[in-house]
């Protein structure tokens, strides 16, 4: 049985269950190996039975942030420094050299192909030479959701800003409405640094849910703009608010918008005001549930995302 090794970058949490997904789904072709640099997102894969071997230099935690803000366009400089990256690069060439594995999965650097987890009609754009569309490939974690049945999920990933999510919260506080909200991570200790900072009666805040089960609850979806959380709402049939934290969030949310089913706002601009008409005017759209409900049918056509990795990955290799 011929090795694949998953490299997901550990600390963000759609990329590791994307690479999870790929994997569940290729257990019975390949020998599926994960390797880390450090996250903590780890036992997701744990938990599915996996094993992962650790890399140095292992990443740490100032370093993350480093990353995502330069990510995120909020500070400038490069994305590590170049003594870690030729240390990473020197290991990678040692293991490659060990265990010769018929190919090396990562969640965003590109090689000899790219798999793509959304669909044409997404963006209304052909793949090119050695890029193969899978359709959606979300996460599916199992973790308990509160018995109260929101209307509004508000997500901003694993990559989310803190200050942005203080900025919307406000909005929530006397509306009608109940919100779950995954944002435990992005917001602990975040009541020290801003005092305003607080969590209305009807919020409830958590730690990481099965998204694919909670959307599916919620009339709108407040998010972020990642490709995992875009295809998790637009497989539930929920329009959108969204509040892209980099370039390729915004684009993913246009896409929603020339779709018809959400409302994008700019993360430099954002105020909780335009946060709750967005919300109000989404709940009273009609049109925009219905065109939600017409890329549902689209996305669903595909089937899983994984599995259609795992196949692409048997007839290719």
């Amino acid at each position: 049985m011929r090795t694949l090794i998953f490299a997901p970058a550990f600390y963000n949490l759609a990329e590791t269950t994307r690479a999870v997904e790929i994997a569940k789904a290729s257990r019975h072709h390949f020998d599926c190996r994960f390797i880390s640099y450090g996250g903590q997102f780890e036992d997701v894969v744990r938990k599915e039975g996996f094993e992962i071997q650790p890399m140095d230099p292992q990443l740490t935690p100032d370093l993350i942030d480093h990353i995502y803000a330069v990510d995120k366009g909020e500070k400038r400089g490069d994305i590590m420094p170049v003594d870690v990256l030729e240390q990473r690069v020197a290991n990678e060439i040692e293991l490659w050299q060990a265990e010769q594995p018929a190919a090396a999965l990562t969640g965003w650097s590109l090689g000899d192909y790219s798999l793509i987890a959304d669909v044409p009609e997404f963006a209304g754009l052909e793949a090119g030479p050695n890029q193969h569309f899978i359709g959606p490939l979300i996460g599916r974690l199992d973790a308990p959701i509160p018995e109260d049945q929101p209307i509004v999920y508000f997500a901003m990933g694993s990559s989310g800003t803190a200050g942005i999510i203080a900025d919307i919260m406000p909005v929530f506080a006397g509306q009608p409405y109940r919100v779950i909200s995954p944002i435990k991570s992005l917001v602990e200790g975040l009541d020290g640094r801003c005092p305003t900072y607080e969590v209305p009666a009807n919020v409830i805040v958590t730690d990481w849910l099965p998204a694919h089960e909670v959307n599916p609850m919620a009339d709108i979806s407040v998010i972020h703009g990642g490709i995992g959380t875009v295809m998790t709402a637009c497989l539930s049939g929920t329009p959108v608010v969204g509040v892209g934290m980099q370039p390729e969030q915004e684009a993913n949310l246009d896409c929603l918008v020339r779709a018809g089913c959400a409302i994008r706002l700019s993360k430099r601009r954002v105020t909780a005001e335009a946060v709750a008409n967005a919300i109000d005017d989404l709940l009273g759209d009609a049109e925009a549930k219905r065109q939600a409900k017409e890329f549902q049918a689209i996305l669903q056509r595909w089937g899983n995302g994984g599995t259609n990795a795992a196949q692409f990955l048997v007839e290719t290799l």
